[in-house]
């Protein structure tokens, strides 16, 4: 009986310590926030089940009143989880390693820019929300005045060098100026200052190479046109822009350090040359075109009924695949139809939506479903809402091209098979038109049987979270940029259809 109390003791006294380890290691390494989550809210006016019956059936083209409901569907999962303030919005999912508070804002300012476009095109400001009208544009603006004031509580924070509050503040400022006339024109000449002197900060710090230069060139562009910037920054900005070119590949392809060119490309830089080729178009319109136009007639090859090949970083930005061929519409109308725009857009939605890419209110943390292999720890709950950015540029043009209206076109790989090379890269896209499959292929990276394998998160990241107080996801660089062969029909994640 001693021997067994002796044992006892010693057994708890070991919890003891691996509790007290467990806690001092947490306080050593662990995130601002960990342990506060937030539980899920279903939408109750677009529900999960609708959005998928909405973007069913894509393949004849999806309705305007089904982007319209994806708008809605977004909008109430920003206000079922937005701060008491606004200037944050804590969804449910799993926190990024920059803490919770960071991740709150990232909801926000990734949210403004399509809520901002929606108004701006003319759309109802007014939502039917708990039983109550909500304005869109009140519900913006009090999120934008708490964010920049250093006196509130959810106080953005000052804006730092290779930080995520300079990824950010290129969003806010492109809400702004998508909204200036429903917001921006209604602030008092303080509330505009404060915005502004929030923004400016961006124009003082250094971004990361790649597309990160991009962040305070639109913010500079945008305070310019509002009319709240000194010109001293120009120089600056000048010279940021000329070394962000000098990334230039060919084929319309730039480099993003120190991963080569991939999707962000896409995504990123083509969506965001757009902008500051829209907010100053004396800025650099014949790169800008030039670049886009030899892009779009390659990168609509990879585009299939099944969305894209899983391939690179950030893949839950999967649904803005679409952008180049979008902004085409204003860049470069001769190259791109809008029916085959607009096909690229209802491929990419209605595949990744009824595949599970929408959970209750927000875009998913994965390639189909939540999957925390296939995300970065720089992945916040809200980061995925770049997947919004097709359906952000598509709202922008649309009062003018009316292209949800528009007849679709087929995609290539709907047409007919084929083989297209992008000489720059030493990629080659192949389509197959009887199962729509596409395959990329990296001719650079080596061939055989050995190919880098994809590490699925499971019970040891889990318990190295639980034990760090922060995200450890598998390291999937290597079968993400260095396998010889991306498909669209084998993912390296399940991709089965969500019933509605």
């Amino acid at each position: 009986m001693r021997r067994l109390k002796q044992s006892l003791g010693v057994l708890l006294a070991l919890l003891l310590l691996a509790f007290l380890a467990q806690r001092w290691l947490a306080h050593r390494t662990g995130i601002e926030g960990w342990t506060d989550r937030a539980v899920p809210k279903a939408n109750q006016i677009i529900t999960d089940p609708m959005m998928r019956e909405r973007f069913s059936g894509h393949a004849t083209g999806l309705s305007s009143q089904a982007y319209e409901d994806g708008f809605r569907y977004f909008l109430e999962g920003h206000l079922n989880y937005r701060s008491p303030k606004g200037a944050a919005v804590f969804y449910p999912g799993a926190h990024s390693f920059n803490g919770r508070k960071s991740d709150g804002f990232e909801a926000f300012s990734r949210f403004l820019p399509l809520a901002a476009s929606w108004i701006a095109s003319g759309r109802a400001d007014t939502f039917e929300y708990a039983g109550r009208k909500v304005s869109i544009a009140q519900t913006l603006k009090e999120g934008l005045l708490a964010g920049t004031n250093r006196d509130s509580p959810e106080y953005w924070g000052v804006i730092r060098s290779r930080h995520q509050t300079l990824v950010e503040s290129a969003d806010i400022a492109l809400g702004v100026w998508l909204s200036r006339k429903q917001i921006w024109a209604t602030l008092s000449r303080p509330e505009q200052v404060q915005i502004a002197t929030w923004l400016k900060r961006a124009l003082e710090v250094d971004p990361f190479p790649g597309n990160w230069s991009l962040f305070p060139i639109m913010v500079h562009r945008v305070l310019t046109a509002l009319g709240e910037d000194d010109c001293c920054n120009d120089v600056s900005m000048t010279r940021m822009y000329r070394e962000f070119k000098q990334l230039y590949i060919g084929g319309g392809w730039i480099e993003d350090p120190p991963n080569g060119a991939d999707y962000y490309n896409v995504w990123a830089m083509q969506y965001l040359l757009f902008w500051i080729d829209q907010i100053d178009p004396k800025f650099d319109p014949k790169f800008i075109r030039d670049s886009n136009r030899e892009l779009v007639a390659f990168h609509s090859h990879l585009i299939s009924p099944r969305g894209a090949p899983l391939w690179g970083r950030s893949v839950c930005y999967r649904m803005a695949t679409s952008v180049p061929l979008l902004v085409a519409q204003a860049l470069n109308p001769d190259v791109i139809s809008k029916g085959l725009a607009m096909r690229a857009l209802d491929a990419t939605w209605g595949y990744f939506v009824t595949h599970g890419a929408t959970a209750n209110g927000i875009i998913t943390q994965g390639f189909c479903g939540k999957d925390l292999a296939l995300v970065n720890e720089y992945t916040a709950p809200g980061s995925c809402l770049w997947g919004t950015r097709g359906l952000v540029v598509a709202l922008y043009l649309d009062p003018t091209m009316k292209l949800f209206d528009v007849k679709r076109d087929k995609l290539p790989v709907e047409i007919a098979d084929y083989v297209v090379t992008e000489k720059s890269l030493k990629w080659s896209v192949q389509g197959f038109k009887d199962r729509g499959e596409v395959v990329l292929t990296l001719e650079k990276n080596a061939d055989g049987a050995d190919q880098p394998v994809f590490q699925p998160y499971g019970f040891k990241h889990q318990l190295r979270e639980w034990v760090q107080h922060r995200p450890i996801r598998p390291n999937n660089h290597p079968a993400m940029y260095d396998r010889r062969q991306y498909s669209t029909t084998q993912s390296m994640t399940a991709c089965e259809r969500v019933n509605p």
